[in-house]
């Protein structure tokens, strides 16, 4: 306080406010930026408290309800198995329980000072898109900053803050869903690699430093390359398809050691930004690994492969080129080897036909063996009315009778596709909230349960009846959806879309 006494002291006059201005006007306009991101975000926040109950908006906040609960109780565990997904044998599915939900369920451990109420956590879980969706903007400030100078990130900022976009509607408070989180930490990987990359630039540490283990020499590089390496981690943590950084990581690599050689500089310390970097995330991906396959969507060997193979990739760049200095090589030719070398790669391994078909078999087979014995009711909105009415007719649920408003399987969505299934009305919020399988949709009805799960709905916008651009169709299954209340008709032999 004393220094900005004396800074505000020396001014005489108003000219002289002009060079504080230029060099501190950026710190109002961000914080103002800021706050109204986190208004227009956070001001109908009430319309999802509905007495003492609070809702959510869409299914996936749901999940990511009782993922948190379940965290905040077994701090920092998160469940392995998540009986509504994959209804009614239940599985694991790798969107929940990542760091998103754990980061939810901290925040709740945080407020609730060590111990939250379902109230808490509730609560947490409706303002967190928010949160994410606001410090977003932060990392995006430095981004546009170190491209294109400090105005620049104050622009992308206030494009950030002001226009319509899927970004601000996955931001709001009640969508509490992974996207917004996958921005995020995307943004501080591509900042932390800027940085990195920067600093290595700047430094330029060589092999030789690092073999006679010269610490100090090469403490800033390496560090911020290991800062990138866990921030990409962290990235990848969140989100499982999230692989696909790294492939654009490992193009980006490609592309600059091969234009530093071709215009005469060592790409040596990007080299070792780059394979630092990349070994960190590969070491780190292999903490959340599920099965010993290859696959996106799921932790498995392509995360820390992909990575190694990048800073693999990077050595033998940076390898390449020492010995094309040696051979004192026409630099212009370093690409082309680059290319070549590719090309050739790419001849090895073919692309066997039926490969992914296969590939998909087999996981479709590891995944019915942990679910259980196969079945012909395995749709989740179809499994669970006609798992309801055989419960029903052995006896009450969990020993209790069905109230007047519930169906077998008690209030809430369970029940009120019950009620609907026997005829009755349901409310359609509710029956939105059903469970889902795999994060891929509710999957096809069987005709004989959907006939009778229609009729109820029958006359309402947007059932497949109805002419108009209500309905859609899914593709290469034929289905109706009835997008409004969640449910997915199947095609009636017959029907031509409207």
């Amino acid at each position: 306080m004393s220094q900005w006494r004396g800074r505000i002291e020396e001014i005489d006059e108003p000219g002289d406010l002009l060079p504080y201005l230029e060099r501190y006007y950026h710190i109002p306009t961000l914080l103002g930026l800021l706050a109204f991101m986190l208004w227009t975000r956070a001001r109908k926040w009430d319309n999802f408290v509905v007495g003492d109950r609070i809702y959510y908006s869409g299914n996936d906040p749901w999940y990511h309800y009782r993922m948190v609960s379940y965290t905040v109780r077994n701090w920092p565990g998160t469940s392995p198995f998540d009986p509504w997904t994959y209804f009614p044998f239940g599985t694991h599915s790798s969107q929940f329980g990542t760091v998103f939900d754990q980061l939810m369920a901290t925040a709740a451990l945080v407020v609730g000072l060590g111990n939250p109420s379902d109230q808490t956590v509730r609560m947490v879980v409706l303002f967190a898109p928010a949160v994410f969706g606001v410090a977003t903007a932060i990392p995006v400030y430095y981004i546009g900053k170190r491209a294109a100078g400090r105005f620049a990130g104050i622009v992308a900022v206030g494009v950030l803050a002001t226009f319509a976009s899927t970004f601000v509607s996955r931001g709001t408070v009640g969508f509490a869903d992974h996207h917004i989180a996958e921005v995020l930490f995307m943004s501080v990987s591509i900042l932390a690699t800027m940085v990195a990359v920067s600093v290595a630039q700047e430094e330029k540490p060589v092999w030789e430093l690092l073999r006679e283990r010269e610490v100090a020499a090469v403490r800033r590089p390496v560090g911020w390359a290991v800062v990138a390496g866990v921030a990409t981690a962290v990235y990848i943590w969140t989100w499982a398809p999230g692989v696909f950084l790294i492939g654009i990581l490992g193009v980006y690599y490609l592309v600059e050691l091969s234009s530093l050689q071709a215009h005469g500089e060592s790409p040596e310390p990007v080299a070792i930004v780059g394979a630092v970097s990349m070994l960190t995330t590969g070491v780190l991906a292999l903490a959340p690994l599920e099965e010993i396959d290859i696959g996106a969507t799921s932790y498995s060997l392509l995360q820390p492969g992909m990575a190694f193979a990048v800073a693999a990739g990077c050595v033998f760049m940076a390898w390449l080129a020492r010995e094309w200095d040696t051979r004192e090589t026409q630099n212009y030719q370093y690409p082309v080897a680059i290319v070549g070398i590719i090309v050739v790669l790419a001849g090895l391994f073919p692309r066997q036909p039926g490969a992914s078909r296969a590939r998909a078999g087999r996981q479709r087979a590891r995944r019915d063996h942990r679910r259980g014995p196969a079945t012909p009711l395995r749709e989740p909105l179809l499994a669970l009315p006609v798992h309801a009415l055989h419960r029903d007719r052995r006896g009450a649920l969990c020993g209790r009778q069905a109230g007047p408003d519930e169906g077998p399987l008690g209030p809430g969505p369970a029940g009120a596709v019950d009620r609907v299934h026997a005829g009755g009305d349901a409310d359609p919020a509710a029956v939105r909230l059903l469970p889902r399988r795999d994060g891929r949709g509710h999957g096809r009805l069987h005709h004989r349960v959907a006939g009778r799960l229609r009729e109820p709905l029958r006359g309402h916008r947007g059932h497949p009846d109805l002419p108009g651009r209500e309905h859609r169709r899914h593709r290469g299954r034929g289905v109706r959806a009835a997008g409004r209340h969640g449910f997915g008709y199947p095609r009636r032999p017959g029907h031509r879309r409207q």
